[in-house]
């Protein structure tokens, strides 16, 4: 991640390259520097300081538009691009006209960057882990996880996000960033494990003992663990849980979706679909998320309401969606690794209850307590239903006690009739990316 000055002038040096011979052209900095630390099986892995810097040029002409990116940020660099820019938007198919750029915006900032975080290193990162693996060893335990720093827009995959933008109708942003990820998980015979993450753009917002004792007391619970037949249970769903199933209603919450019938919003808008106690919104500026003020084109984000006491609101709108349906641009769109251009709601807030954890567990006579959900994957946009392994912590709740733990079993649910029946949330806090309660709700198991 670059500084402010800096990254606004390679910005104003490339946009004069890539604005010869288009109608107009936008240029951004992604990337930046990840450094993780990793632990497996007790053993400290290898610490890994990776730097990923992206220059992306996009081009636009009479009413076509393509987007190229570049590692090589040397004036040769940029007028290679910049070459190949005009050369594919002049080879691509006749368009109508486009929705252009933006125009410049005026941006709620958010405090995300955190001195002490950016100066933490391999030596910091490596005596956070020991403490999970001093844990392990004392608790006759396997100790796995991750301790990893970010500067800049980058994902724990290494995939670079926008942290600067600008293009020739006069737009400009850059949003410096640091992240925190303490991640353990415990495990010990019989495949029995104890899962807990958090994440903070501050490292002092980061409580590493907490999170192994979290991990070390689900893992060290019961005996063996025991086999439950499928059928429909009364769960209580830690948030690591909430959030992995939650996530896929961001992806589908973009306008582009819901106009083509791929939405959970589609046919919706004004229609009650969950219980009146649930109120989702997409709110980057929340202190436990603190994300770009602005998306990949630099259009400004906005706080956007997708559920709102139990009734669908929402879309979230890119700014060509926004010219396209005759919405308001709300900065939602984005560059995946994989699907490429994408419009979505990614800083997910779920608004909780006033449930203690034990409430939840207290109304459960006979059920399941699920700590997480691994490989989540969409079946059905529309009615948002989703399967995964449970995972990290998955145990038998009798007349409101934790008892044994259980043999990992598939969720296959409609997070729609999950949200319709919710019988009780805790009060939210950060997970999987996103700030939700854990609930009491019922839950089909096989």
């Amino acid at each position: 991640m670059r500084a402010k000055e800096e990254a606004f002038r390679i910005l104003e040096a490339a946009l004069s390259i890539a604005s010869t011979g288009v109608d107009e052209a936008e240029v951004s900095l992604g990337g930046g520097e990840l450094g993780m630390t990793s632990f497996g099986l007790n053993q400290l892995g290898p610490s890994v300081d990776h730097a990923v810097e992206v220059l992306a040029i996009r081009a636009a002409k009479d009413g076509r538009m393509c987007r190229v990116q570049t590692n090589d940020l040397s004036t040769s660099g940029i007028k290679e691009a910049a070459q190949e820019a005009r050369t594919k938007v002049d080879h691509l198919p006749a368009a109508a006209k486009g929705a252009g750029l933006p125009e410049p915006q005026s941006y709620e900032l958010t405090e995300a960057y955190d001195p002490e975080t950016d100066a933490t290193r391999t030596l910091d990162r490596t005596m956070l882990a020991s403490r999970a693996l001093m844990a392990a060893h004392k608790g006759d335990l396997y100790a796995s996880g991750l301790v990893a720093v970010r500067r800049g827009s980058i994902g724990l995959d290494g995939s670079p996000g926008t942290y600067a933008v600008a293009n020739t109708r006069g737009l400009l942003a850059y949003h410096p960033a640091t992240r925190v990820t303490y991640s353990v998980d415990m495990s010990r015979a019989g495949g029995l494990n104890g899962f807990a993450e958090d994440e903070s753009y501050s490292i002092s917002g980061i409580d590493p003992g907490q999170l192994v004792s979290t991990a070390v007391k689900k893992a060290s619970l019961g005996a063996e663990a025991q086999r439950i037949g499928a059928g429909v249970y009364t769960a209580v769903l830690e948030p690591a849980a909430v959030g992995a199933l939650l996530a896929h209603l961001g992806r589908t919450a973009g306008a582009a979706r819901m106009h083509t019938g791929a939405s959970f919003l589609s046919g919706r808008e004004g229609d009650k679909i969950a219980d009146a106690s649930v109120t989702i919104v997409d709110d980057y500026a929340h202190p436990l998320l603190r994300g770009t003020p602005f998306d990949v084109e630099g259009v400004a984000r906005m706080r956007v309401p997708l559920i709102e006491d139990g009734v669908a609101k929402g879309p979230v709108y890119s700014w060509e969606s926004a010219i396209r349906y005759e919405g308001q641009a709300t900065g939602h769109r984005d560059v995946d690794p994989f699907d490429g251009d994408v419009e979505r709601a990614q800083h997910l807030v779920m608004t909780g209850g006033d449930a203690t954890f034990s409430d939840l567990l207290g109304g459960v006579k006979s059920g399941v307590l699920i700590g997480r959900i691994t490989n989540a994957t969409l079946l059905d946009p529309k009615r948002l239903i989703i399967t995964g392994m449970t995972s990290g912590g998955f145990f038998l709740v009798d007349q409101g006690d934790i008892t044994v733990p259980l043999s990992n079993m598939r969720v296959t649910v409609s997070l729609l009739d999950l949200l319709a029946n919710v019988e009780g949330m805790t009060g939210s806090a950060w997970a999987e990316g996103s700030v939700v309660p854990a609930l009491r709700a019922q839950i089909p198991l096989t």
